[in-house]
């Protein structure tokens, strides 16, 4: 309609509330929208000098009378709340009502017209200015009305000033004369308004405006020379900075050049969404993380200051490593997920690598009219909690509402909503935080694995699995190939483990089991058998069964063909030396074996029998009718501790599994193994899979191996991830806690949806199962009695496994990733000069784990210099001691917080204990501990 402006004395705009104390705290964004909207134009210059006044809020179920002098803003969402007939009313009495959805419908209904841009010194001026005065003094009015039930603002000096500026903006002929009272009549407007939020809050919020820069939004950056705009910070993808660095256009330049300035804040060094670091282990994290930083420095020309990742969870457990890599801070939240924001804006996070401050706060979605409805009353919730209020701005480039970009003027004119700070100035000079957080999460817990286009290939369970299992296998070759070359206190060269395993020990490779050379380069003692030629070995403590092979076994649970079975207990770090020798083993230690046998199980000391699998540590019993286990009863503990059987969920729920076929694989005294071949039935009975299952268990050992293949018919493919055929592990009530095996540690989760491919502990109090996964990653909870791994998903059809069982191991994390890499087992010629057993660089010490060990000689010395990390696996504090095969002279704990140093001779309290060829080190809840070792050859 066209506004009769002579007629017009006042300004009015309609709101849902009663008062402003009422004004709404969450509306839909369109609805949120033309609220903000109806404020903000309101404050047109154009209105203010026509009524002289300031505009006044107004009640949608009261609204003025018809034939008032007012002009009256009715956004839509307060159309149905007017009285009947009112709007017939105002037409007839000409009253004008301004309808609208957004800021442009407004105008462009009133028939208002924006002056053009005013130009004063080093600022531009325009009706931008105004609307962002208005949005100010609705964020302040609701933000001291509401905390705190009154106002202190002079009224009359606020609209005199506005109004003052308004005239002069609208009076084109002379507007340029009066430019510098224009300019002090905002001011003097927008310090009001900050003067008022100082009187009630005397801290000043914090705003951090970032903007997020993927590949597909990076021609989308606009570079400002305006000098009163906010801080620019960027979050880079790994993509996206790939590509700046290979643009050669004149945007792409000056990008790189103001970078490289210091003009933008620059957030970073998180890998791309693809990476799910619950599929990595620790040190695969980690160099993920130090590989991703080294690529941003280089395409950006900077090394960004702050942590920062676009699409994925970086876990906390990982933060020890962001402070290592030298960040400033840290932003853990996953912008994509959703997660990672915590109840505080900013924090302390405590590593044992250091502090770092971390952005915690809650984003803010710039593009989203809703997210301003109650901005300020926010920044003073925060205020008065005690926090560091931080309102973090978050938007794609070029992205934003009307109400950011009025944040983001009004900001230029005063403090009324604090400082917009650059990242790094925001982490280096603005105020400390006093509380300590957690820092958000141990893994994403997301099956996103499974969405399309993963579920379309043909296993995609095994995909997710390989290159976990090849990282695993390739750090245990790797540390092999280190303890080797200790003994000659050499650098490592080469990557063929038995020449360098041969060498170290002094003995020589054979073509045939004459000698085995059994070597165990991980952090937990391990039971083997292997086999060689001729007369059983002399006895000794380390052996602990042998007996010649009967023709009953298969070679297939061998290691070799030698005729003679030897179980050999193998020290971590160490080896052991199996040849020929005068008969005595079976003696001494097998003898032992058949006597405990029978008197645990009453059965002969065959450890399979046609149900059953047993040996001095486990007592399987098979399910006839399912082919599944249907207990396991070890230890002390009463009762069952374990069942097991195959199941399906979604669309392929209430599965059976029936067996039809069980055989005895192996049935001697070393090992016992039976085969079972079944299907399984749907509802109707129907087949919708087969599988073929071999249950092995060793004597001696505390761990039962699961291992066989499931073949789904393909006219069961699914594009729902929710329907999947998986393995079952019932726990004997729902008392149980669950630890899961992520990055080399155990950690606590208590969601249903899991990543875990090394698997998880069960924690039945006195007593503990693990169930090793073997790369096999995705699990979930099932009520509360039931985990199911996750076999066969989406269009995949066959998927082959092998897990562990095992029962009250010492060391459950090396067990589980002792499943994935293969032993490490060596046929060299006999040599009676060999020593039967010895280590040489050997871990003991509760649930302690050797990542990683380099080796080298002293450059200005003989001596050798060694560099090990240890980590600790549970979240708890430990003792550990390192063996060497040399003597320790001297010993230093590196890391970003301290190096201490320790020797024979120091008298340092805070030195590191040496014994002679041990090094003692303390740990604490999921530590990691680099220490550099100087050895005597």
């Amino acid at each position: 309609m066209v506004v009769d402006w002579s007629r017009v004395r006042e300004s009015v705009i309609l709101c849902p509330g009663a008062t402003i104390e009422d004004f709404p705290r969450r509306l839909e964004d369109a609805d949120a929208r033309g609220l903000l909207a109806a404020v903000t134009i309101a404050f047109h210059p154009q209105v203010l000098a026509q009524t002289e006044v300031l505009p006044v809020f107004g009640r949608a179920d009261s609204p003025p009378s018809a034939d008032t002098d007012v002009l009256v803003w009715l956004p839509n969402l307060c159309v149905a709340k007017l009285p009947e007939s009112f709007l017939n009313r105002a037409k007839d009495n000409a009253m004008p009502v301004i309808r609208g959805g957004n800021r442009s419908e407004f105008q462009s209904a009133a028939g208002l017209v924006d002056p053009p841009v005013l130009c004063h010194q080093d600022r531009t001026i325009s009706v931008l200015d105004f609307y962002a005065a208005g949005f100010t003094f609705l964020q302040i009015q609701i933000m001291t009305r509401r905390l705190r039930y009154t106002t202190n603002l002079d009224e009359v000096h606020l609209q005199n000033r506005l109004i003052a500026a308004a005239k002069i903006f609208c009076d084109l002929p002379q507007r340029e004369s009066q430019s510098s009272e224009l300019v002090s009549a905002l001011h003097d407007f927008f310090d009001a308004l900050a003067s008022e939020r100082d009187h009630y809050f005397a801290t000043d919020p914090h705003l951090v405006d970032l903007t997020l820069v993927v590949a597909s939004t990076l021609d989308r950056i606009e570079l400002s020379s305006d000098p009163h705009s906010v801080p620019m910070n960027l979050l880079f993808d790994p993509v996206a900075a790939t590509l700046l660095a290979a643009a050669s256009d004149q945007k792409s330049e000056s990008l790189r050049q103001r970078i490289v300035a210091g003009d933008i804040g620059i957030a970073g060094g998180g890998p791309h969404g693809d990476v799910r670091f619950d599929l990595l282990s620790f040190d695969e994290a980690e160099k993920v993380l130090a590989e991703t930083q080294a690529n941003l420095a280089r395409d950006l020309g900077i090394t960004p200051p702050v942590y920062g990742r676009m699409d994925g969870v970086t876990p906390k457990d990982l933060y020890g490593t962001l402070v290592k890599l030298g960040y400033q801070g840290v932003i853990p939240i996953d912008f994509a997920g959703g997660t990672g924001f915590g109840d505080e804006a900013k924090v302390i996070l405590s590593t044992d690598e250091g502090n770092v401050e971390a952005l915690t706060s809650r984003p803010i979605d710039a593009a989203s009219d809703s997210e301003f409805l109650e901005f300020a009353a926010r920044l003073g919730t925060s205020i008065d909690r005690g926090e560091i209020a931080t309102g973090l701005l978050v938007h794609f480039p070029g992205g934003g509402c009307d109400s950011y970009h009025d944040l983001c003027r009004a900001a230029s004119w005063g403090l009324a909503f604090g400082k917009f700070w650059k990242l790094d100035e925001y982490f280096e000079d603005g105020e400390r935080p006093y509380h300590h957080g957690d820092g958000g999460v141990f893994g994403d817990n997301r099956h996103d694995f499974l969405d399309a286009p993963n579920l379309q290939v043909n296993d995609p369970i095994a995909a997710i699995a390989e290159p976990f299992r090849k990282s695993i296998i390739a750090r245990t070759e790797k540390r092999a190939i280190a303890i080797a070359a200790l003994v000659k206190g050499q650098k490592p060269s080469g990557d063929n483990v038995s020449l360098a395993l041969a060498t170290a020990v002094g003995a020589s490779i054979a073509d045939s089991p004459s000698a085995i050379l059994a070597f165990n380069p991980d952090s937990v003692g391990r039971r083997r058998t292997v086999s060689v030629n001729g007369p059983l070995p002399t006895a000794a403590d380390h052996i602990f069964a042998a007996n010649h092979r009967s023709s009953k076994h298969s070679s297939s649970s061998q290691t070799n063909d030698g005729d003679v079975n030897v179980t050999i207990d193998v020290p971590s770090g160490g080896f052991v030396v199996v040849q020929p020798g005068n008969g005595s083993a079976s003696k001494s230690r097998g003898g032992l074996f058949k006597s405990v046998s029978r008197l645990v199980t009453g059965r002969s000391s065959s450890i399979a029998t046609e149900n059953s699998l047993h040996n001095e540590f486990l007592e399987v019993t098979m399910d006839p009718k399912s082919g599944g286990i249907a207990g396991v009863f070890s230890g002390a503990q009463r009762g069952n501790r374990l069942s097991l059987r195959m199941v399906g969920e979604g669309s392929l729920a209430s599965t059976t599994m029936l067996s039809h076929t069980r055989s005895i694989v192996e049935a001697g005294s070393e090992i016992g193994a039976i085969r079972v071949v079944g299907d399984l039935l749907d509802a109707s009975e129907k087949i919708i899979a087969d599988y073929d299952i071999t249950y092995s268990l060793p004597r001696g050992s505390r761990c039962l191996t699961v291992k066989g293949e499931l073949n789904r018919k393909k006219t069961q493919a699914s594009a729902n991830a929710d329907d999947y055929l998986a393995m079952r592990i019932a726990m004997p009530d729902g008392s149980a806690s669950l630890r899961w095996i992520i990055r080399d540690k155990l950690h606590r989760i208590d969601k249903r949806r899991v990543v875990a491919p090394a698997g998880y502990l069960i924690d039945q109090g006195s007593n503990e199962v693990l169930v090793a996964t073997c790369g096999d990653a995705l699990h979930r909870r099932v009520g509360e009695r039931f985990v199911d791994t996750i076999l066969v998903a989406g269009f995949g059809s066959k998927h082959s496994f092998e897990y562990r069982l095992g029962f009250d191991c010492p060391d459950p994390v090396a067990m589980a990733l002792d499943a994935i890499s293969p032993p490490i087992d060596l046929m060299i010629q006999p040599n009676k000069a060999l020593p039967d057993i010895g280590y040489l660089c050997h871990v003991t010490g509760k649930d302690v784990t050797l990542l990683s060990l380099d080796v080298d000689r002293e450059t200005d010395g003989p001596l050798i210099e060694a560099t090990i990390r240890l980590l600790q696996t549970r979240a708890q504090a430990t003792k550990a001691v390192l063996r060497f095969c040399h003597d320790v002279v001297s010993a230093e704990w590196v890391s970003s917080k301290k190096t201490v140093a320790a020797s024979a001779t120091s008298d340092s309290s805070n030195a590191l204990p040496i014994e002679n060829d041990a090094v003692i080190v303390k740990l604490g809840p999921h530590a990691i501990a680099t220490l550099k070792v100087k050895l005597k050859p």
